[in-house]
């Protein structure tokens, strides 16, 4: 019996077109050394630190001046938290925390509206350096 190729190569075809396509969806996924494993889906960058709220909003604000961006706002409580900076090139910034526990936040992090993750990282390193 002979195979048929055409039905492979369409199957191949599909397969290769579903993993491009997914690929946006989550770019990236690494474990962190810290509190929590970094995931980047769907522009936004996501990972657990250990420190408070507050602990994790100076570190934002000690971030954005070293990277040399321009604070725009900073509003945050015991609980959750939400800082805003603009780059050189005016891309948005915004960095979200979240209380997870006593000891722990989220933070999630999402330039612009569709995400940058070389700017999400970059960011994030910033954070963690001042932690």
């Amino acid at each position: 019996m002979k195979k048929s190729y055409p039905k492979l190569l369409v199957v191949a075809l599909m397969s290769f077109a579903s993993a491009f396509f997914m690929a946006g969806c989550t770019a990236l996924l690494v474990g962190g050394a810290a509190a929590g494993t970094v995931a980047y889906v769907n522009g936004e960058l996501k990972k657990t630190e250990d420190g408070t709220v507050k602990d994790l909003a100076d570190a934002t604000s000690d971030a954005f001046k070293n990277l040399g961006y321009k604070q725009i706002s900073s509003n945050y409580d015991k609980t959750s938290g939400e800082l805003i900076a603009r780059t050189s090139t005016d891309d948005k910034v915004t960095v979200k925390l979240t209380k997870k526990t006593k000891d722990t936040t989220e933070v999630s992090i999402r330039v612009g509206t569709f995400g940058d993750q070389d700017i999400s990282l970059s960011v994030l390193e910033a954070i963690e350096k001042e932690l």
